[in-house]
């Protein structure tokens, strides 16, 4: 074993925690159980709006800009129209019906 092999492992062992060093901590193999996979909840499916990423038709977005102009609130189109709040922001971005402007 060369010097720079054994530097190494002095180097690497200096950087362990201290108690995987100490010789008077018990070395018996701990015995680890694992969680059947069966058994984890899973996360339910996040519910999306029935139109949710489909194409929007020249007759949806005539009525979106129509319930747009006259005022009606966006949570209120999107349940309306089966689309996101964020579709239908996103939308009348793209139809140029609202304008964003930064925040100074």
């Amino acid at each position: 074993m060369s010097l720079s092999d054994l530097a190494f492992l002095v180097r690497a062992a200096a950087s362990l925690p201290r108690h995987v060093l100490d010789p008077d901590v018990n070395t018996q193999p701990m015995a680890v159980q694992s969680a059947p996979l069966a058994q984890e909840e899973k996360p339910e499916p996040v519910k999306r709006p029935a139109l949710a990423g489909g194409r929007w038709s020249e007759d949806q977005e005539a009525q979106l800009r129509g319930l747009y102009l006259k005022g009606v609130e966006v949570p209120e189109i999107a349940a309306d129209m089966k689309r996101s709040p964020a579709a239908i922001v996103s939308r009348l971005l793209v139809m140029d019906l609202v304008e964003v402007i930064p925040k100074r």
